[in-house]
């Protein structure tokens, strides 16, 4: 497929020759990658991101092309024929292409390349981030979730969260954040922290269960959910919600894709921001949770 010519489908023939790219790219990859992959399968799960993804957020890379195998193979999916070299225009690590094609035969992806980026084809594989690591991350403010590293916006954490004058991330669904949207929020708020921190806009990151806050939905109106909007709180609040895209004229739920366009839409000056009282916004949550 193109430059991927280079690659091989047996990883075994070719394992020594990687590992050695792997410690000359100062990864410091173990000698013993089957012993590593041993402890990855006791001390890891896996995660598979969205087709087009750059790749995994930081401390989430897997290591060696044994645990990239091994990975894949946890996740139900086909590692076999397989791939491995240094490549910029692919994710680092690990990915796979779960529907290979006669123009690219291989699944399993393993880049050793400093950097790179995503392709339509192509899932980036991660390590889950430990829950208990991921909260003793959480940033100060409100509370969250037991299970989350982001706060929940709720009717007991608005006053909180959206009083300053400050700009905020909120992905929109129907019931509790999971591991697999956290990571994915960890690898979009990594990727914009530099755009961000550019433009001077310090943004916080939330989440919101809209079945929990239904006159909120109403007003808010996302055409499918999962969602997310970026809102500047404040005295004269106003929000602007992600693009969906559409199958058979039906709104598809916002992937990471979607909220990366919402993202770049706003630090690019290109949003159309939707003007809303506080009043209006305070009425509309629910009655205080317990």
């Amino acid at each position: 497929e193109g430059v991927e010519q280079t690659g091989v489908q047996d990883l075994d023939a070719f394992l020594q020759k990687v590992v050695a790219q792997t410690r000359a790219a100062g990864e410091d990859a173990p000698a013993n990658t089957k012993a590593n992959a041993g402890a990855a399968r006791s001390s890891w799960e896996y995660v598979k991101f969205p087709y087009g993804s750059d790749g995994c957020p930081a401390g989430t890379e897997i290591q060696t092309p044994e645990e990239c195998k091994q990975a894949i193979e946890s996740l139900g999916l086909l590692a076999d024929p397989s791939w491995a070299a240094a490549y910029e225009g692919l994710p680092m690590r690990c990915s796979v292409r779960e529907n290979p094609t006669d123009d690219g035969i291989e699944r399993m992806h393993w880049n050793t390349a400093l950097q790179g980026k995503g392709r339509s084809d192509l899932a980036p594989v991660c390590r889950k981030v430990p829950m208990k690591a991921a909260a003793s991350g959480s940033r100060g403010g409100a509370s969250s979730s037991s299970s989350s590293r982001y706060p929940e916006l709720s009717s007991r954490t608005q006053k909180e969260l959206l009083g300053a004058d400050k700009w905020y991330m909120v992905y929109l669904k129907e019931g509790t954040i999971t591991e697999e949207e956290e990571v994915m929020l960890l690898d979009l708020e990594d990727r914009f922290k530099q755009k961000l921190d550019e433009q001077g806009i310090p943004m916080k990151w939330l989440w919101l269960d809209l079945r929990a806050e239904r006159a909120l939905r109403s007003l808010l109106d996302p055409p499918a959910l999962p969602s997310a909007l970026v809102i500047k709180g404040g005295a004269s609040p106003k929000y602007v919600l992600a693009q969906h895209q559409e199958e058979d004229e039906e709104p598809l739920p916002a992937d990471e894709a979607a909220i990366a366009l919402l993202l770049n839409t706003v630090l690019g000056g290109d949003a159309r921001f939707v003007r809303v009282t506080a009043k209006r916004l305070a009425t509309a949550w629910s009655v205080k949770r317990s």
